[in-house]
């Protein structure tokens, strides 16, 4: 099997098992969102994404938890397998790896070490985590350029996620309930920006090469009068 073949059951165990979010809502007309092969640029995508707002509804700001997972099917674990997902962490707060091989005690050693976890794939439907991964406090800036590629934006006052563009519900993904602070707010969607130039830079540049949006939830945007 190729490593692909795995994506999308793992994505769907993350959903199951864990209550990630793991999209699947539609967005752009009849374009479904899958967070699968995303990331800030060609160069630097990650396998399977989850992300879970794991904020009390008795506070005032949201607090997200974001896994990556980097898939491999080989016969065994290779340290340049556990690398490229401990850099992985720069974007998540917890990373993994998912391997066909048998896990060694000298894989589990390095793992723990590089601050990974490991799942094993049993089969194309079966996944067990074997190791947990540590919890990580990512880049800001990289977390938040990887939540734009995934449509999702924090709003710049109040701090709160929400979809920066209008997704559509799909009632087969449980968890959008689990979203639901992020996915009730209405927000002004890239397209509306034009209309605020006063308020909002499109592409605020803070090199030459890294240009992301800056955004404000609609909430907000009401309070304080726009």
């Amino acid at each position: 099997m190729k490593e692909t073949d795995y994506y999308n059951n793992i994505l769907a165990w993350l959903e199951e098992e864990f209550e990630y979010y793991i999209g699947g809502g539609y967005y752009r007309g009849d374009k479904e969102l899958f967070y699968i092969d995303k990331g800030p640029t060609m160069k630097c995508r990650l396998d399977i994404i989850g992300i879970k707002n794991i904020g009390s509804h008795n506070t005032v700001e949201d607090n997200i938890e974001i896994i990556g997972i980097e898939v491999k099917d080989d016969k065994t674990i290779k340290y340049q397998h556990l690398a490229q997902t401990s850099g992985y962490k720069i974007f998540v707060h917890k990373a993994y790896l998912a391997t066909t091989a048998k896990i060694t005690s000298e894989d589990l050693y390095w793992a723990r070490i590089l601050g990974v976890g490991l799942i094993t794939i049993e089969s194309k439907n079966s996944f067990k985590i074997v190791l947990e991964a540590s919890l990580n406090e990512p880049n800001q800036t990289e977390m938040l350029r990887l939540l734009e590629s995934l449509s999702i934006g924090v709003c710049t006052i109040c701090r709160n996620y929400f979809f920066t563009w209008d997704i559509v519900d799909n009632e087969k993904y449980k968890t959008y309930v689990k979203l639901r602070r992020v996915k009730q707010i209405n927000i002004l969607q890239k397209g509306e920006l034009d209309n605020y130039k006063d308020l909002f830079e499109k592409q605020k540049s803070f090199s030459k090469e890294d240009k992301f949006f800056r955004y404000i939830c609609k909430p907000c945007a009401t309070r304080i009068g726009i």
